[in-house]
């Protein structure tokens, strides 16, 4: 059989057109005439610069391993216009890994099959793509809703500290595609590429087979329909931003980014010590794919069997607002004296117009482990998590009839000693729900950025409640784009 590359610039999302099988130009060809004739398919990715997210603004990108590409997956699957797109069957797929510190930019040569009378023809097979990077199915997928359907594979996220050290590497996804079809049709043959130019209007470069990462020259079509080498070229290093095909990260990343404290009256002469943040209500599981049209579209819903929860504060049930779980030190930081008292601070030094100031002088700050610029000594509490609606799953009573307190959410939780009047008290917790402000809840891709101020000497346990407990917080959400602030007092 005779071969084609087809070359995918991945890495910015968008959509492709469809469109009717028809490349015969108005005349019949009998249906004996086509064979399926092999294709080879090839991407050119990069996350360093080419990760998108949902809004258009300026990123936060977070650190260089953050973006890492160890491995990149491409599937394919083909169209059939006539059926439920969950029923595509199955094309082809291919994996490539890094080569030392430099993250994955290519995949190529995935073998898939078109249909076509010869090379030099413009195919009409339509395919579905969809790229994921540093994870990829167990299986080989039979058809498309076999991927849509899947779980994310792990039984928790991915370790901060591991990603930090750049033993693990964030898991992330695209968009499926469609390729081919219309005015962007695929040209057979192995002596051509297709290079899948990802914007808004989707369109193909058509070019001179070359060795890999290479640069490739563009071919023009003559008056008798060959196929012939032009001037310039397509060049797989250096291609724009609106060539490629965005990926989005599985994970929210949840930190404490400022502390502080306000104590009056009777606790004008209070000092809190920080002995440990955890992260509470984590799901363990997500979709393998999401929709960016759809909310929540990782979620693993809380009534599924295989939506387990963990904490990294220890598991006690007391008013209900830690679901059943396990405990897991992954998702736990612990502090020494790190002291706040009301002697040596002022509050009103991070408040403007009565608003918070994210860049007052008294907030106690954490170094950044994602960037390199931070001075700060202690360092900051950060975990990875799962999306999760905290607004959609009720907590559930248990053999012992105690009533649960609303619903599921995924929550920082501080703890430490509270000095009060020469009397301390050991072991307060403080629960902070993750909110974006209009919900609660974590969603992909963003990081909320927890500002705490203690007001009260806490909670005895982190599932226990009372009214003196008193903390007030703000989340600033940042989505790698754009920035949301949301702030609240929590008694």
């Amino acid at each position: 059989m005779k071969l084609k590359h087809l070359f995918l610039a991945s890495l910015v999302v968008c959509a492709f057109a469809s469109c009717s099988d028809d490349s015969s130009n108005g005349i019949d060809i009998p249906d004996e005439n086509y064979q399926m004739i092999e294709t080879n398919v090839s991407l050119t990715a990069t996350a360093l610069d080419g990760i998108k997210t949902k809004a258009d603004a300026t990123t936060d990108e977070g650190s260089g391993n953050e973006r890492f590409i160890h491995e990149l997956t491409a599937y394919l699957f083909y169209v059939d216009n006539g059926g439920n797109e969950d029923n595509y069957k199955f094309a082809a797929m291919k994996t490539v890994s890094a080569m030392g510190k430099t993250s994955v930019t290519t995949v190529e040569d995935i073998v898939v099959k078109v249909k076509a009378t010869k090379a030099g023809e413009l195919s009409d097979t339509q395919l579905k793509a969809v790229f994921f990077a540093n994870t990829k199915l167990g299986n080989t997928p039979e058809k498309l809703g076999d991927l849509t359907s899947a779980l994310l594979p792990g039984d928790k996220p991915v370790a901060f500290s591991a990603v930090n050290a750049g033993t693990a590497y964030v898991p992330m996804f695209s968009q499926i595609i469609t390729i081919g079809g219309g005015a962007n049709k695929l040209l057979a043959g192995t002596d051509y590429d297709n290079w899948v130019k990802a914007s808004t209007t989707p369109t193909i470069a058509y070019t001179k087979n070359a060795a890999e990462g290479q640069g490739h020259t563009i071919v023009i079509p003559d008056n008798s329909g060959a196929w012939t080498e032009g001037s310039t070229t397509y060049d797989p290093a250096t291609i724009p931003d609106t060539d490629r095909i965005s990926v989005t990260r599985h994970v929210a990343r949840v930190q404490l980014e400022g502390l502080d404290c306000n104590f009056t009256q009777n606790y004008a002469d209070a000092i809190f010590t920080l002995t440990g943040v955890y992260v509470a209500n984590v799901s363990t599981k997500s979709m393998f794919y999401g929709s960016s049209s759809t909310g929540y579209s990782l979620e693993v819903a809380g009534t599924d069997p295989a939506a387990v929860f963990v904490h990294g504060c220890p598991y006690i049930r007391d008013d209900y607002f830690l679901v059943n779980g396990n405990t897991d030190g992954q998702f736990a930081k612990t502090y020494q004296a790190i002291d706040l008292n009301m002697t040596n601070n002022d509050h009103s030094r991070n408040m403007t117009s009565g608003a918070i100031d994210y860049n007052g002088s008294a907030w106690k700050k954490f170094k950044d482990a994602t960037i390199s610029s931070s001075t700060y000594t202690d360092e900051m509490a950060q975990f990875y998590v799962y999306e999760y609606d905290g607004e959609k799953h009720e907590m559930t009573k248990d053999k012992e009839g105690d009533n649960p307190s609303g619903n599921i959410q995924t929550m920082l939780i501080l703890k430490g000693n509270w000095t009060n009047n020469g009397v301390t008290k050991e072991n307060r917790y403080y629960r902070i729900p993750i909110s974006d402000g209009s919900s609660v809840g974590v969603q992909r891709n963003n990081i909320y950025k927890v500002y705490a101020t203690i007001t009260g000497e806490g909670s005895p346990d982190p599932d226990t409640s009372e009214l003196n407990a008193c903390i007030s917080f703000s989340v600033k959400v940042e989505p790698w784009t754009v920035i949301n602030q949301y702030e609240e007092d929590v008694n």
